[in-house]
């Protein structure tokens, strides 16, 4: 089992946070307002926070860091990835399938909207 750091915890939470929103404005058939928030999750929060603290955890040589901090990535990747795919369907998809696994072939626009990601300490 992988430990979770205190800040991946955090990450996991921003994206709830995120995901519970963004459902909430689509279901009132704002997506004006589902497009920004998405559009901001992304630029201000994926891009400037965790990919830059994921540089610094690969940068160290603790391996519970990165393995954390890969874990905590790779979850909120894939669901932004899902999530963004209603606003933008044919870069997600070239997106998707670039980042999926051999044995997963199947096409993002199939895949279930994303949900919040349940975590315990250990992961």
């Amino acid at each position: 089992k992988i430990q979770l750091t205190e800040t991946d915890i955090l990450f996991l939470e921003k994206y709830n946070e995120y995901i519970k929103l963004l459902k909430e404005e689509l279901d009132l058939l704002r997506v004006d307002l589902a497009a920004d928030r998405a559009y901001h999750f992304l630029w201000d929060f994926f891009a400037p926070e965790l990919i830059e603290k994921n540089k610094l955890a690969i940068k160290t040589n603790d391996i519970e860091t990165i393995t954390s901090s890969d874990i905590a990535m790779r979850l909120i990747f894939i669901n932004i990835l899902k999530s963004l795919h209603p606003f933008m369907p044919f870069i997600t998809e070239e997106i998707w399938s670039s980042v999926k696994g051999e044995k997963d072939k199947e096409l993002l626009m199939i895949e279930n909207f994303p949900q919040e990601i349940f975590y315990t300490k250990k992961y």
